[in-house]
């Protein structure tokens, strides 16, 4: 009987033994045990602290990375309408060289998904009238940034676009509804394949990582008629390699 109260008692004290060290209980020498809820704070700190990292891969000193990014693109201009955001996306990659702890410069390739929404109401004869339109574009885009700071960053410069493909669908809605689809860079869309404008970027960079937000802000017209710009802002993700 006494065999088997013993053998009872190490197994309660091994199993309450695990307990203690999650409840921090206090050792002989006075020093708590830290929870796994501290532990795992202290490691997301770590990470976001981390010195950022430029690996090198070639005697001209430069370093490799690629990022996506989401966000919203729309037109800008005196007749575009009613027009508002809607969703876009991008990914890339990227170069860049550092000339001090923070000054450098950068250059992207893009791969983007742009375009714009909006809506039109207006009255024909006795009816009223509702035309809806949503145009998209795949694009692919060249960007050259100088870039100051570190950790905490900004970076402006110029891009360039090129127009690869894509469509408009307009729907219109009157005594009944009728929806067509137009090539977004044919000649009836009247849409330029060009874009040119400024690109404003802040990024926090942490160990090989980056966080960040761009802005790019067309600076001449993307329609053949009018003076409709491109406008949008994404955030991103990156890791260097």
């Amino acid at each position: 009987m006494k065999r088997i109260v013993s053998i009872l008692a190490a197994i309660t004290l091994c199993a309450m033994y695990p307990v203690q060290n999650v409840l921090a209980v206090s050792d002989e020498s006075g020093n708590s045990s830290v929870s796994d809820g501290d532990r795992a704070k202290e490691s997301v700190k770590s990470i976001l602290t981390a010195t950022p990292q430029y690996p090198e891969h070639t005697k001209f000193g430069l370093s490799h990375f690629v990022r996506g990014s989401i966000g919203f693109a729309m037109h800008t201009g005196t007749n575009n309408g009613n027009s508002a955001a809607r969703f876009s996306f991008n990914a890339g990659y990227g170069i860049s060289k550092n000339f001090t702890a923070n000054l450098g410069v950068e250059g992207n390739l893009n791969i983007s998904m742009k375009g714009y929404k909006g809506v039109q109401k207006f009255d024909i004869l006795s009816s009223h009238a509702v035309v809806k339109f949503v145009g998209t574009s795949w694009n692919v885009e060249l960007a050259a940034l100088a870039r100051y700071g570190n950790r905490f960053s900004v970076g402006l410069g110029p891009y360039l676009g090129i127009g690869l493909g894509g469509k408009y669908v307009i729907t219109a809605t009157v005594s009944e509804t009728t929806k067509t689809a137009h090539d977004y860079f044919g000649k009836t869309s009247g849409a330029r394949r060009c874009d040119f404008g400024l690109v404003y970027d802040l990024r926090y960079s942490f160990s090989r990582y980056m966080l960040g937000f761009q802005m790019m802000n067309g600076l001449i017209p993307v329609g053949k008629v009018g003076d409709n710009k491109n406008f949008g802002g994404w955030f991103y993700v990156g890791y260097r390699f």
